[in-house]
């Protein structure tokens, strides 16, 4: 896995270890940084809470230094991009396995699917290419010349275009996909992130070299504005109604969040060590980022823009990771492990008698309460804070004289229950 230390100096920028730090000084140069923070400001374990609850249902061994990850529309194939073997590996959902494995170019890092799920780009840093893979076979039609060390890769909601981020070369490289021509534009420096508002508008690119967040009209392909105030932003996504976006600050251990009306970032969220990897679930009421020195997932509520729970334990330093289309499972990368961790977000059940099971199970709270009853007082009666994640779902509170022993109070209706495969409402 990555060593996680400091070697010293080029430039002022200061570079870390890896096992392929020759070929490319991108991750190395960031982890570097990661490790100076911590060694200045000491930290405990590099692992997650023991105590969190396990909801890792498979972990599945990919090749030599996965990156980032994607999933098909379908939620039926996830692509990984194998940094340190020049290949992308193909994960069959259904059976948790790896099914093809696909050559690419030199050091695959960034992964993106088009809409229609017929085609898959990969940035491939070491070659300054994107390859295009046809899903239908499993083969690279195209190898597409891009900027220097390209990382993250976007395509717009039309499939027309795919934006790639220059780590090196400081832009970012437009594919139109019907004739696989490029156009490049300027943003800041070492542009790493890139993400495609659900209009397909606007481009994000996010800045690690400059701290700050380039927002640009895809009308234009300029810059219309330059957010500041972050701390080594890499992870970057848009929610699916496009009013707001998350960035990852891996030199702060937390997670900005900006209003895409005004560009003013609205929210500073503490996350776990080394955050780099994010992605936001198709309902935007939850946003997963990975934790690369804490080894774990931490998941925002975007509601209430707090962390829920504990971390949750991954492999051996996680980076990519993506959603599946039905909001079930979250696919991790995990870069020291070279593994997925598949997570199921409808595993984490407690156990015990008051797990609703059923759609009529109602919950008594005391009167005087009825403003935040179901609210807050519900899912605290049935064990399960998770529950605060799909508030969404409808909770609603009414009076009646039967409860707390006659002395009246509120009664939460319309609860979410659990139904054997996944939770559902009245």
């Amino acid at each position: 896995m990555l060593r996680r230390e400091v070697t010293g100096s080029e430039n002022g920028e200061l570079r870390g270890v890896s096992s392929r730090s020759a070929l490319r000084p991108r991750l190395s140069w960031m982890v570097g940084i990661l490790t100076l923070s911590l060694s200045v400001v000491g930290t405990g374990s590099a692992h997650a809470d023991s105590g969190s609850s396990p909801s890792v249902v498979a972990t599945i061994a990919v090749g030599d230094s996965p990156e980032q990850v994607a999933v098909n529309p379908a939620g039926t194939r996830v692509y990984v991009a194998n940094f340190d073997r020049n290949d992308v590996s193909v994960i069959d959902t259904s059976t948790n396995t790896v099914t093809a494995t696909i050559a690419v170019g030199d050091g695959p890092a960034g992964v993106a699917v088009n809409p229609a799920g017929t085609r898959v780009y990969v940035s491939n840093y070491g070659g300054n290419s994107v390859s295009v893979i046809d899903t239908a076979t499993n083969t690279v039609t195209a190898t597409i010349a891009v900027g220097v060390g390209p990382a993250g890769v976007a395509v717009n909601p039309a499939g027309t275009r795919v934006y790639v981020a220059n780590f090196d070369s400081h832009d970012v490289s437009v594919i139109d996909t019907t004739n696989n021509t490029v156009t490049a534009f300027p943003v800041g420096r070492k542009p790493e992130g890139v993400a495609v508002n659900p209009a397909g508008t606007l481009v994000y690119v996010s800045n690690y070299g400059s701290n700050s967040v380039s927002v640009i009209d895809t009308a234009t392909n300029g810059v219309t504005a330059t957010i500041t105030g972050f701390s080594g932003p890499i992870g970057l996504a848009v929610n699916p109604a496009g009013t707001s976006a998350y960035v990852t600050n891996s030199g702060g251990d937390s997670v900005s969040v900006f209003d895409t009306a005004t560009n003013a970032v609205t929210a500073t969220i503490a996350v776990g060590d080394g955050p780099i990897g994010l992605a936001v679930n198709p309902a935007g009421t939850s946003a997963y980022v990975t934790n690369f020195v804490g080894d774990s997932v931490s998941v925002i509520d975007t509601v209430t823009n707090t962390v829920i729970g504990g971390p949750i334990a991954v492999g051996d330093g996680p980076i990519g990771l993506a959603v599946n289309p039905a909001g079930t499972r979250v696919y991790v990368s995990n870069f020291g492990g070279n593994s997925v961790s598949v997570i199921d977000l409808f595993t984490s059940i407690p156990s015990g008698s008051q797990v609703p099971t059923t759609a009529m199970q109602q919950f008594a709270v005391p009167a005087g309460t009825e403003a935040s009853a179901c609210a807050d007082l519900a899912p605290e009666s049935v064990d399960w804070p998770a529950l605060v994640s799909i508030r969404s779902l409808g909770w609603t509170v009414s009076y009646a004289q039967w409860p707390n022993e006659g002395r009246g109070g509120s009664v939460c209706t319309r609860q979410p229950y659990w139904t054997g495969s996944g939770w559902s409402v009245i």
